[in-house]
């Protein structure tokens, strides 16, 4: 197998779909309730309202502020770079690039 080819799309959610979610759900929804309006399991709907609830969010303006990074499953898990040596590289690339490089 040269190309790995997924075979069902079940569990790919937008990020900004979850994250219109934990809006909701802050914003006095039932989970039941939204996870079946917004087609999002109603597990993974409770998880992240979990997640921003223990890092500080309290409110729906919290949320909108917290970046779609969080949002994306395993994102920090499968991240190889910081964010801070992320910007450097992404200036580094730049520079290069107007040095024509």
């Amino acid at each position: 197998m040269r190309t790995y080819k997924r075979k069902t799309e079940n569990r790919t959610i937008p990020p900004e779909v979850i994250r219109q979610g934990v809006q909701k759900i802050l914003e006095g929804g039932k989970f039941a309730t939204v996870a079946h309006e917004m087609h999002i399991p109603r597990s993974t709907l409770k998880r992240y309202t979990q997640k921003f609830l223990t890092e500080g969010a309290t409110s729906t303006n919290d949320v909108r502020e917290v970046p779609l990074e969080n949002f994306i499953p395993r994102y920090k898990t499968h991240k190889i770079f910081t964010t801070e040596e992320e910007k450097s590289l992404e200036n580094y690339l730049i520079r290069a690039s107007q040095l024509h490089h």
